[in-house]
């Protein structure tokens, strides 16, 4: 059986500080949401620059991995930072820190982090179906 889920995601650029010239050294990043063989992808043009990343995805009942990657590997680009998660429109509040952060270049997973400061790839663990409006969101 299937489930069509909507998931939510703002991600802002951090460019760094500009005094010390990280914004003219750095590339803008671009970024990808997958989920459900569904992707959205976005790349940045401006420091603390924000957007919203929707995937409405038919889910089959079980585990989900949704995903917010750097499409490049390259470590002279900004970085991003995850503000917002909502399943379904319902915010998650302190789950969103239910996830794995795993840096391309050094490939150590780090849990709990909000912060992508290397590039590399964002990992949660979603559980279909939906409940009341509400999803499962935490790691296995």
């Amino acid at each position: 059986m299937t489930h069509m889920t909507t998931v939510s995601l703002i991600a802002r650029v951090d460019m760094q500080d500009a005094m010390q010239g990280f914004i003219h050294n750095k590339s803008f990043p671009e970024l990808r949401m997958s989920l459900g063989g569904q992707h959205s992808q976005h790349r940045f043009t401006e420091n603390n620059e924000q957007h919203r990343f929707t995937i409405t995805a038919s889910l089959v009942t079980g585990p989900h991995d949704l995903t917010l990657e750097f499409l490049t590997r390259s470590t002279i680009q900004g970085a991003v930072e995850v503000g917002d998660l909502r399943v379904q429109g319902v915010p998650m509040g302190m789950r969103i820190y239910q996830c794995e952060y795993t840096a391309f270049g050094s490939a150590q997973t780090h849990h709990g982090h909000v912060y992508m400061g290397w590039p590399g790839r964002w990992k949660y663990t979603l559980h279909a179906p939906t409940e009341l409006g509400t999803i499962d969101v935490g790691l296995q």
